[in-house]
């Protein structure tokens, strides 16, 4: 099915969150529908993997139209794991019907993404094997360490086969190309170490013992000079960042000293860089994002000719965008990056979080790499989460509580967990821990009694992944349970560089009060701080006083722009008792550093509606107006790609939410604790296992059940109090 091409899944940031809650598992498939065929399935992956793999490491092999082809079909396949996703996470809910309508949707997918592969390859040059006979020969160009030809076999009009190979020049025992397939194929023969003595190289492609061609190529190794880039911060000092360096041809290139993720825990590649193609402050377009991390900057060896450089550190500072000229000089090959603030959010009293970091640490000792991940995003909390799911953990951590955490003026590393997480109830969080919460016999998936155990301690809780209803993390189930009953201190609307806010608006318009927080869930969904909150703190760094505030909801959430906003002068996450009729005193602006990062309206939002909005004038947006406090409600500012926490104005001692949309609302938390309620009634039948025998737990889930059935009820009960309360207040 594939797997081979597993490490290259990291790379692509579109398809991450739902590999992270479904990695490719034909047999999972198979569990829901028959008649998906195994074997077209695993091919459409592979030609997925093939795409990848061209885009990512030899961009100079295609054209424009290519590479925008290829990306479309990665896309396309993605669109169809989505499907899949949906059905297999509702399946319990879901009639036979539409399940099967999800699964041949996905097939129908994964069938238009292949054709659009093999179109693209077939018109790619390309060598042929056709008969143990023939001799092919082929010129071989090697500037930067690796390259790539396209060998194929169409001869046999069979289903093809999408192939990747491994050819090490250095050894001419490993020059044997075995393709292993009996089909129709394309195969992408990657060479490596090449030798700068070497000027011809044999390759014999076989199939198992026989031979199926040969292929004599002319190899070319050009001569390299070194590049010297130095990395420094506004004022003159060496610091970190994420950097790009590419080649005329769009090649990637990574030097030795970048950052090395091999030892940082599951799901990371033994790789010296990273990709996320949502980070928004980011320079490059869209055949420009993978960057590697380092402090102070580089040397590199390369070909004489032109480069570009591109390096950043988070949205508060202006990234830079150069042109690099490397010659046979060595004495012209130095550059200098300067990386300014625009903005410095602490000296406002705001300080930058992320409260969804994946990374391993087994001894304090790999705190020193993280430092370096971390601080080139500029992060000053990194809330470093051990992961779990219902059969292990990931991501272990040497301590929790104050012992597991690495605190320096600016910046601080503190254990936490993303634990429970599971695809029926959703994921929960867990910060600032003095020890991980965590029994699988009391019951995994009775998440108010994780939220119990997390407050006991002191620590936060709240849900990661508050997207859309349909989103594969069913976030709604388990918030409609414990908002109800006042359990969780958060949820996270920001990730992707992205908000969403339907789930968020919808409990809001109860009358609830959620404190808004972004994560970037590194290592799936992107790059530390590429979703993240700001905390308002005091006049220092404070990472005691910034959970604190975190509590009140003093946050906002970006992907990129910064926002103010107060109300009469309270802060997001404030009340405000205002008579009714008083004018409130709004003030909200959205502001970014270059254009590199969009700007679109800025909008203030009154119970989910605009009630004022602003074009940005260069790169910032202002709002300043009178609200008249009518009635109780939320009031919030947002922009493309930020969002605060609300203030809560009270009027009349009346609660803050959508008097016409509450009904709806209701009857909406009613069907998803039906939904929950069918759930415990089949007792673990249709939970899982996925990923291979992981994942999800039904012993666990049938141990908790009559808990989850009791809070449950505890739920209907305050739904059934709010709606006696709406009619009592709406009753002529």
């Amino acid at each position: 099915m594939g797997r081979r091409f597993w490490p290259l899944v990291i790379r692509v940031a579109g398809l991450a969150a739902l590999l992270w809650v479904y990695p490719y598992n034909t047999d999972t498939v198979l569990q829901l529908s028959a008649q998906d065929p195994a074997d077209r399935d695993a091919t459409a992956w592979d030609a997925r993997s093939i795409a990848i793999l061209l885009l990512n490491n030899y961009p100079e092999a295609l054209d424009g139209a290519s590479r925008a082809g290829l990306r479309d079909a990665v896309a396309t396949y993605d669109r169809g794991w989505a499907a899949i996703a949906q059905v297999y996470n509702q399946r319990s809910t879901l009639d036979p019907e539409r399940v099967q309508d999800g699964l041949r949707k996905g097939d129908g997918l994964f069938r238009v993404s292949t054709d659009h592969v093999r179109a693209i390859l077939a018109g790619l040059p390309a060598l042929s094997v056709g008969g143990a006979q023939t001799v092919t020969t082929g010129n071989l160009s090697v500037p930067f360490g690796t390259a790539a030809l396209l060998l194929k076999r169409q001869t046999l009009n069979k289903p093809l086969h999408f192939l990747s190979r491994r050819v090490d020049l250095s050894s001419p025992a490993a020059r044997v190309v075995n393709v292993q397939s009996d089909k129709d194929f394309f195969c992408l023969l990657e060479f490596v170490n090449p030798q700068p003595a070497l000027l011809r190289s044999e390759l014999a492609v076989m199939n198992g013992p026989d031979l199926l061609g040969k292929v004599d190529l002319a190899v070319t190794v050009p001569s390299k000079y070194s590049l010297q880039v130095q990395i420094l911060d506004g004022d003159g000092r060496p610091t970190e960042a994420a950097v790009g360096l590419y080649s005329s041809g769009k090649r990637f290139l990574v030097p030795e000293s970048a950052l090395d993720f091999s030892a940082s825990g599951y799901y990371y590649q033994p790789v010296r860089y990273r990709e996320s193609a949502r980070t928004r402050y980011w320079p490059g377009g869209s055949d420009y994002t993978l960057r590697f991390y380092v402090h102070g900057g580089f040397t590199i060896k390369v070909p004489a000719g032109d480069y570009r450089l591109l390096a950043a550190k988070g949205p508060e500072f202006v990234p830079v965008d150069l042109p690099a000229n490397v010659s046979p000089s060595s004495e012209a090959n130095l550059k200098k990056l300067v990386l300014r603030r625009w903005i410095n959010m602490a000296a406002r009293g705001w300080y930058s979080g992320d409260t969804h970091f994946h990374y391993s640490r087994p001894t304090p000792s790999a705190n020193e790499p993280l430092e370096i991940f971390s601080q080139a995003e500029d992060l000053r909390m990194s809330n470093i989460l051990r992961m779990g799911d219902g059969r292990q953990t990931y991501f272990e951590q040497y301590s929790f509580g104050k012992a597991g955490r690495f605190v320096q003026p600016n910046f601080a590393f503190v254990p936490g967990q993303e634990d429970p997480r599971t695809a029926v109830m959703g994921h929960v969080i867990g910060l600032n821990l003095k020890a991980p919460v965590r029994d699988l016999d009391r019951g995994y998936y009775v998440y108010g009694d994780v939220f119990d155990d997390v407050h006991k301690q002191g620590g936060l809780a709240g849900y990661a992944h508050v997207n859309t209803y349909a989103n594969s993390s069913v976030a709604y189930r388990d918030m409609t349970i414990n908002l109800a009953r006042g359990k969780p201190d958060f949820e996270e609307i920001c990730e992707n560089g992205n908000v969403d806010t339907e789930l968020y608006y919808d409990f809001l318009n109860l009358g609830f009060k959620l404190t808004a927080v972004g994560g970037s869930d590194v290592p799936w969904a992107g790059l530390p701080g590429e979703s993240r909150v700001y905390v308002r703190g005091g006049p220092a760094f404070d990472p005691d006083r910034w959970f604190v505030e975190l509590k009140k909801g003093h946050t906002f959430v970006t992907g990129g722009p910064m926002l103010e906003f107060t109300v009469s002068g309270s802060l997001p996450g404030d009340d405000l008792n205002a008579q009714r009729g008083e004018k409130l005193k709004v003030h909200a602006r959205a502001m970014v550093g270059s254009d590199v990062v969009p700007l679109g309206r800025l909008e203030v939002v009154v119970n989910g509606d605009v009630v004022r909005s602003a074009a940005p004038s260069g790169h910032s947006a202002v709002l300043d107006f009178e609200l008249a406090a009518e009635h109780s409600m939320w009031v919030a500012a947002r922009a493309d790609g930020a969002h605060t926490t609300p203030v809560y104005v009270t009027v009349d001692g009346k609660r803050h939410w959508k008097v016409d949309a509450v009904p709806a609302l209701l009857d909406k938390c009613s069907r998803t604790l039906d939904e929950v309620d069918a759930l415990i009634g089949q007792k673990g039948a249709n939970i899982g296992p996925n990923r291979d025998g992981s994942w999800e737990n039904a012993d666990s889930f049938r141990a908790g059940s009559e808990e989850m059935r009791k809070q449950v009820h505890e739920a209907r009960e305050t739904y059934q109090r709010l709606r006696s309360e709406w009619q009592a207040g709406n009753s002529k």
